[in-house]
């Protein structure tokens, strides 16, 4: 019996089939890549997101406590000037102002 040669090879529908297949399943896990990775830069930027979020909120406390504490130096600072002459009596009172409202 004489073989074709194989530039005459005609591919059967199973050979076929498993041509179709191949490129498939290649495609199929190409997409997966694609999404693999794409799901993971999702992820970090979600993550980078909250991450701002969390710095923004921070930030914003830690200047309303700032603010706070500006406030304090400035009625601090108002009851010494407006007591430098006062007599020792009316210093403790002052100073006991300051204890009672947390100003130093």
């Amino acid at each position: 019996m004489r073989k074709c040669p194989t530039f005459l090879h005609v591919p059967s529908k199973q050979e076929e089939a498993n041509r179709q297949y191949e490129e498939l399943t290649a495609s199929y896990r190409e997409a997966l890549r694609r999404g693999s990775a794409e799901d993971a830069a999702e992820r970090r930027a979600e993550e980078a997101a909250a991450a701002a979020a969390a710095a923004r909120r921070e930030r914003d406390a830690l200047a309303t406590e700032l603010a706070q504490a500006r406030e304090k130096v400035i009625s601090l600072d108002s009851l010494i000037k407006a007591n430098m002459g006062t007599t020792k009596v009316i210093q403790e009172k002052i100073y006991k102002m300051i204890v009672i409202f947390n100003l130093f």
